[in-house]
């Protein structure tokens, strides 16, 4: 029984929504539709465990500018760094321009995921910036 204050406005009034970024990554497949890049979350999780997701997350107050070039405001490069550095995190894939050394970013990323480097570092390090037009904002 659904009652009138269940569906209030009031339900969610102290929710405070965080900023968060996603990436949609896609490829061209040989024959047939583009291939899509899921991560599957871990069941252990109680928010959406076991379920398929883009990868992505909070924006973090470590995300910054310095390293996203072509971006149209600070909004938008802090969404562009956070993005990458959710896809780095969660699947190993770096999105900058050139092949990095396959192993060295298994090295990084495991570094990233122990907490004794941030992915800034990283793309310093590698000499890396972020190509904001690559990114297509969505929403």
């Amino acid at each position: 029984d659904w009652s009138s204050d269940v569906c209030s406005s009031d339900l969610h009034k102290d929710v405070v929504p965080r900023p968060a970024a996603a990436a949609v990554i896609f490829s061209p497949a040989a024959q047939g539709p583009p291939e899509i890049l899921l991560a599957r979350r871990n069941k252990r999780l109680s928010f959406m465990g076991g379920h398929h997701v883009f990868p992505g997350g909070a924006l973090d107050k470590e995300d910054h500018s310095g390293l996203v070039r072509g971006a149209r405001d600070e909004e938008m490069a802090r969404a562009v760094f956070a993005a990458a550095r959710e896809v780095f995190e969660e699947t190993g894939l770096l999105c900058v321009r050139g092949t990095p050394d396959l192993e060295a970013l298994r090295g990084h990323r495991a570094c990233l995921l122990k907490r004794e480097t941030t992915f800034a570092a990283i793309l310093s390090e590698l000499g890396a910036t972020l190509d904001a037009e690559a990114f297509i904002p969505v929403s």
